[in-house]
């Protein structure tokens, strides 16, 4: 899933290129999105796993959030 935003407990962006604005893969709850690619539960967890992959958006591009 590589690097990603976490908007939310409920809401990632996945697959981030640091080097694109606006890349990556919006996941939220398929009760929200039926149609989603991944499974909430799954980006979590990945998400609790690894969090020197998380990113923020310092207002011009992504960088990787200190943990």
């Amino acid at each position: 899933m590589g690097y990603f935003l976490k908007r939310n407990e409920n809401d990632f962006v996945i697959n981030i290129d640091l080097n694109q604005f606006g890349s990556g893969y919006n996941v939220v709850p398929k009760t929200i999105d039926p149609w989603n690619a991944y499974d909430i539960a799954e980006v979590q967890a990945y998400a609790n796993a690894h969090p020197e992959m998380e990113v923020v958006w310092d207002g011009e591009k992504y960088i990787p959030k200190e943990v």
